[in-house]
C-alpha cells in the first residue's frame, strides 16, 4: 500500500508547487521560487559526452580521460554560465541543457572533469532528494558512507537541482571507484512526455537512467527510475533524466 500513498503525497505537493503560491509544503520551511517568467523554447534539448567526442570538440586539449572524475553544479539568476572553468587544477567542461528547463527558477547547469585513473573516477549515480535542503554534511543519513555528494558549486554548497523552481529538494551523490565499471559518459534530455525506460542506446554505447530511492518514514525504499529533476514542480513543462555510461 506504499505505493499509492506515495503517489498520492506527491500529486499534492506538485499542485502545491507554484510561482504564485508561497507555501509549497506543509513544513516549516518555506522554497523560494525565482524567473516564473524566465524565456525559454519549448524545444526538447540533449547534451551528452564522452572523451572521444570531448577531444574531437574541445580547443583547450587540456584534459585526460576517459573516466569521468567529477561532476559540479552552477546556478545563476541569468543564462550567463561559463562553457568552463578550472577548479583545484581540474578543467570542467558545461553540459548545454538547463536542469530547470520548462519549471522556471535559476538556470543550472552541470560540469564533468575527466581523469585517466580508475581510482578516481565514479561509480554509483544517484540522486537524493527531500522535501528540505540538504547540506552535503548530512548525505550519510540518506545514502551508505561509500556515497559522496557532487554537483557542488565552486564555494563548496550542495546545490538543489530544482533551486527556485519549487518542488523536491534534488541533490546528486556517487561513489568513488571500487572495482566497478567506471563512469565514462553523460547524457541529459528533456522531453514533453514521460519516460519510462530505464535505459537507452546512443553512439552505439548503452546509457543507464539515473534513479533516486526514496526512504519511507518505516525505513523501507521505493526507487523512482528513470528520475524526473523537474519533480514536483508546479510549472512542470518538460521532463528532464540524466543517464551515464559505463566502462
Amino acid at each position: 500500500m506504499k505505493k499509492p500513498i506515495f503517489i498520492a503525497i506527491t500529486i499534492l505537493i506538485g499542485l502545491l508547487s507554484s510561482c504564485n503560491n508561497e507555501e509549497y509544503f506543509s513544513t516549516t520551511e518555506e522554497k523560494e521560487t525565482v524567473n516564473c517568467d524566465k524565456e525559454e523554447t519549448d524545444e526538447d534539448e540533449e547534451a551528452f559526452t564522452s572523451f572521444e567526442s570531448f577531444n574531437k570538440s574541445n580547443k583547450l586539449k587540456s584534459a585526460s580521460g576517459p573516466y569521468i572524475k567529477n561532476i559540479m553544479a552552477l546556478s545563476s539568476s541569468k543564462d550567463d554560465l561559463p562553457e568552463s572553468f578550472i577548479h583545484n587544477g581540474d578543467l570542467y567542461s558545461k553540459l548545454h541543457v538547463d536542469l530547470n528547463k520548462g519549471a522556471g527558477g535559476k538556470y543550472i547547469y552541470l560540469y564533468y572533469t575527466w581523469t585517466t585513473s580508475k581510482n578516481e573516477a565514479m561509480v554509483g549515480l544517484r540522486v537524493v532528494q527531500d522535501l528540505y535542503a540538504i547540506p552535503a554534511t548530512s548525505l550519510s543519513k540518506y545514502y551508505p558512507s561509500t556515497y559522496h555528494p557532487i554537483g557542488l558549486n565552486k564555494k563548496g554548497d550542495y546545490i538543489d537541482l530544482n533551486e527556485g523552481a519549487g518542488g523536491f529538494y534534488v541533490y546528486l551523490a556517487a561513489r568513488n571507484w571500487n572495482g566497478e565499471s567506471p563512469i565514462t559518459g553523460l547524457y541529459i534530455t528533456t522531453s514533453s512526455s514521460e519516460k519510462k525506460n530505464k535505459s537507452m542506446q546512443l553512439n552505439n554505447k548503452l546509457y543507464y537512467s539515473v534513479s533516486s530511492e526514496i526512504i519511507y518514514w518505516d525505513y523501507t525504499y521505493y526507487r523512482l527510475n528513470p528520475f524526473d529533476l523537474n519533480m514536483g514542480t508546479k510549472r512542470h513543462k518538460k521532463f528532464i533524466y540524466l543517464w551515464y555510461t559505463s566502462e
